[in-house]
């Protein structure tokens, strides 16, 4: 069995980058468990470092507008090296399916997207933007985070680089908003809300 003063130093302390002293076997195989949990945990804090990297580069919409009644309105996406750190963006939460089913065609206001490629119909619903633009713009917040135009859908290597951080995303956000798409049907469900509503009056 080995004692405490058998060990040097070195066995106890040492730099994980460099290879362990040659000092003959160690029962249990003690240095090369502590260099893979070295290894584990550098490659762990090279993932959340590479999530927190992508929260902080974000194509964002501008949420400001000049509306013009005659053409659509057009909605600026800066690309992902153009606001490095930013915070106050409105992450906009919503179920694709359930959005796509409203009535898009009633809402007057149309929308353009322009990127520094190209100018585009928008791919998520018109409802969507139209009422984060809305809240956007009643709460004076620059920018809008959207998941179908923030990140390019045609390219593998952009979903999945911005799926794997979405949590960061959101957290990281100064304003969240989560959309509903349940049609009121009745007054007792309004008074619902309203009741839900003053949780968190502030929200």
């Amino acid at each position: 069995m080995l004692r405490d003063v058998d060990l040097a130093l070195d066995d106890i302390s040492f730099n994980l980058d460099a290879p362990p002293p040659d000092r003959g076997p160690i029962p249990g195989g003690l240095f090369t468990v502590l260099l893979k949990l070295g290894d584990i945990q550098r490659e762990t804090f090279e993932i959340v470092e590479a999530q927190s990297q992508a929260s902080r580069r974000l194509r964002l919409i501008s949420s400001y507008t000049c509306n013009n009644p005659d053409s659509p309105t057009r909605l600026y996406i800066s690309g992902p090296n153009d606001h490095p750190g930013e915070r106050n963006y409105l992450a906009v939460s919503y179920c694709w399916e359930s959005s796509r089913s409203l009535e898009d065609n009633k809402l007057p206001q149309q929308f353009l997207m322009v990127t520094t490629e190209e100018t585009r119909k928008p791919r998520c619903p018109r409802s969507v933007l139209f009422r984060a633009v809305r809240y956007a713009q009643s709460k004076r917040i620059p920018y809008i985070w959207i998941d179908q135009e923030c990140i390019e859908q045609d390219d593998p290597a952009d979903k999945e680089y911005y799926i794997r951080c979405m949590h960061e995303i959101f957290s990281q956000s100064r304003h969240t908003i989560g959309l509903l798409t349940t049609l009121f049907t009745s007054q007792d469900w309004l008074a619902d809300v309203y009741l839900l509503s003053q949780v968190n009056p502030q929200s």
